[in-house]
């Protein structure tokens, strides 16, 4: 079997980020929240990584508000 190349790992870690991010969203109380050090922590990533996620969500949350002409939304 061949080794995994590095674009295989980051697929893989993205997936598991992925579903450590459902799983915290299912588990979280109504109205808690958890800061980038939490979150990294049950993601097994750094809170940079939590970060830059957050970061490229917002960045593309915005691009559909502005298609939508809902940009007031994301002002808040």
């Amino acid at each position: 079997m061949p080794a995994e190349t590095n674009k295989q790992k980051q697929r893989r870690r993205s997936s598991d980020i992925d579903v450590a991010l459902d799983v915290l969203c299912r588990l979280a109380k109504p109205g808690q929240c958890l800061n980038t050090r939490e979150i990294a922590e049950v993601c097994g990533c750094s809170q940079v990584t939590i970060s830059q996620i957050m970061r490229n969500g917002l960045k593309k949350a915005r691009i559909k508000a502005t298609r939508l002409q809902l940009q007031d939304y994301l002002e808040e």
